[in-house]
Parts: structure tokens; sequence; C-alpha cells
């Protein structure tokens, strides 16, 4: 039995590492993009429950745009029960291009993310649909820059977003996760099989939205905005692209606590356990690097030591050259103590997530089907 369980470490080891180097290869493969030479109008939908804290410095944010197309700013109100109305409609009478859409005349099988973006989606008038979060921060040609990749029939634009660089153990952990995670994004769209997307900054056509049945088939699902979107989308032969662009990138905000961040991804993984019905090659991924993380942890209390210096030594050498060479692709400056420290915690991190992927979580305090 003992025997058994070093094999199946080992093996979910090397399947690890194989797609580690799958991600090295796609950070170098050069993707060929179009330049729009026609700005398309743009419909830009944000889904915000309680969300005055950050919603004046976004609809400000999204006023500035430096856009020579058409924009209506659609901000959809999932239930807020502070000023979030009020806001938004001090703006609309500033602003035509705001407009107030309450979550209600969404698909009622959805649960509230998705209710409150189809909301946005049935209410928006353009053809093309720009989607970020309330809590972001986006730069003056965001919209711009993502509008920019749609030629030669792309229906997709999957976006990045990072968090800012600062002291805590927490945020360089967040920081380098999250780069980590787009990083295998960007490098999967590259060799032609996407993987992920992310709600903080995507884009993709009205007719690829209605094709797909908007988020009917996902409405049992924890979140399934972004990446089962994307993978519905894959099955469909959707035109799917990267941006790297610099003026493209959104700044998501960072977790203040441990319980907030493991709350927050603990939502993000749970589409994982059911990735095996949309992306088997993910799902077989996501599934050895938990068990890799635990047999780490195992090997660790056992003192199986020259075993689990094999692992981490190659996990350090394959992880790190993906930071490296990830960073200089996306101009991002490169930390390794932020690296360090996150391979540290990463181990631990998954394994806790793997487990926290099985529980029901909340949609800002709504219960998340």
């Amino acid at each position: 039995m003992y025997e058994f369980v070093l094999y199946i470490i080992l093996l979910c080891s090397l399947i690890y590492f194989y797609n580690i180097l799958r991600f090295i290869v796609g950070i170098y493969v050069n993707e060929k993009h179009g330049s729009s030479s026609i700005a398309l109008p743009v419909s830009i939908i944000i889904a915000v429950k309680n969300g005055e804290k950050n919603l004046h410095r976004m609809l400000m944010a999204l006023s500035k745009q430096l856009y020579d197309g058409e924009m209506e700013f659609i901000i959809v109100d999932d239930n807020s029960s502070d000023n979030t109305r009020c806001i938004i409609h001090e703006h609309i009478n500033l602003d035509h291009r705001f407009k107030y859409v309450e979550s209600d005349i969404g698909d009622a099988s959805l649960s509230h993310k998705k209710r409150a973006l189809d909301a946005g989606v049935n209410t928006s008038q353009y053809e093309h649909l720009l989607f970020t979060d309330i809590d972001c921060i986006i730069q003056e040609r965001w919209v711009s820059s993502m509008m920019n990749l749609f030629v030669d029939d792309v229906d997709y634009v999957v976006g990045h977003a990072y968090v800012k660089h600062r002291k805590s153990i927490l945020n360089k952990f967040q920081r380098v996760d999250l780069l980590m995670l787009l990083f295998a994004a960007k490098s999967m769209i590259a060799l032609g099989s996407p993987w992920a997307s992310i709600g903080q900054n995507q884009a993709y056509t009205r007719t690829l939205y209605n094709r797909l049945g908007g988020f009917g088939l996902l409405a049992n699902y924890l979140q399934g905005d972004d990446t089962l979107f994307l993978q519905l989308a894959v099955q469909n032969d959707a035109n799917i692209v990267f941006n790297n662009q610099i003026d493209s990138y959104v700044i998501s905000r960072a977790e203040l606590s441990w319980k907030t961040l493991i709350l927050q991804r603990g939502r993000w993984s749970g589409d994982a356990n059911v990735m095996w019905k949309f992306n088997l090659s993910f799902y077989i991924m996501a599934l050895a690097l938990w068990l890799m993380s635990g047999g780490i942890l195992f090997l660790s209390a056992i003192y199986c030591i020259n075993l689990l210096l094999i692992i981490l030594l190659l996990k350090l050498i394959l992880e790190g050259f993906l930071h490296l060479a990830g960073s200089k692709s996306f101009n991002h400056q490169i930390y390794y103590l932020d690296f360090l420290i996150w391979f540290i915690i990463h181990p631990l991190y998954v394994f806790i997530m793997g487990i926290f992927s099985f529980v029901n979580f909340q949609w800002k305090g709504s219960s998340i089907k």
C-alpha cells in the first residue's frame, strides 16, 4: 500500500510537470493578432452587489475611456442594499451612456452573478460585449485595446488581470498565484487548446452568447461566467485569442485576509471538480496537482526526504522558469522573493482548495447553487 501511494504521487507529479512544460512552450508561441481598423460599438457590462465603495471610481474610469467607437455602460444591480442604485443614477444624469439594470430581468434559473450578467446582455444593444468587475481598476485605453482584437472572425478575447505589488506575504502570494494562472491561460490559447478565462477582463460577441444559449447550460454550477463559459465556446469551435497588450491589463482587487482569499478562491475552484465534463485534460492536470500537493504534505510528514526533494526541486525549476518567462512576456517586474513565498505556500494552499471545491459558497452574501 505504501509503495502504491508513492507511485501515485510520482505519477501525478510527472503529469503536472508535463503540463508546466506545455505552459512554458506556449509562453514563447507568438500569437499573430490582427488589428481592427474600425472602432466597433461595444456594450460594457458590470454586475454589482453592494458596491458603493468602488462604484464611483469605476464609473468615472468608464466615462474617461479613450475610444472612438460607440459605448454603453450597463451596470446591473443585483439587489444591493447600500447606495449602489443612487450612485449609478447620479452618473446617468451626467453621462447618457450609463444604464441602470436590475438583475431580476435575467434568466431566473441562473445563480446571482450569472443572472445579473444575463440581464445586462439582454438589455445591451451592441454585438460586442465587454466585462469586468466593479472592484477592478481599468486603464483609459482598456476598451480600445480589448476591442482592437476583434478581427478575423474573433469570437472571444481573454484579457489579463494582476494584483498590485505590496509588502505583505498575503499580497505576494496572491500576486504570483494570479499571474501563474494567467500564464497558463495565455499558453494554452496560444497552443490552440484554451483552458481558462477570467471574469475581471474578457469580451465576446452577442452571436456567440446566443449560440451557446447564454449561461443556461451552466445554471447549476458555482460560477461559470468565465472558464466554464469559455469551455462551452471551445466545444462550439469559437475563435479565441488572448490579449497581453499592456493597455488591456486590469488591476484586480487583492483580498485583505487569508479567510477572504480562501473564500474567493474556493468559489473559483468550485468549477474545477466538474471540469471533466468540459475539458478532460484540464481536469486531469488539476487533479494531478491536487494529489501531488497532498503527496508533498504526506512525504513531509513521513520524512521520505529523497522523493520529496526530487519533486520539490523539479517543481521549483519548472515553475520558476514559467514565472520568469511569463513575467517577461507580460512585461511584469520580477520579484524573486514573491515567487519563493508562493512556492512554499502553494502545496498546502492547493490541497485546501481542492477540499473547499466541494463546499457551497456565496456571491456577496447570497447563496450560490
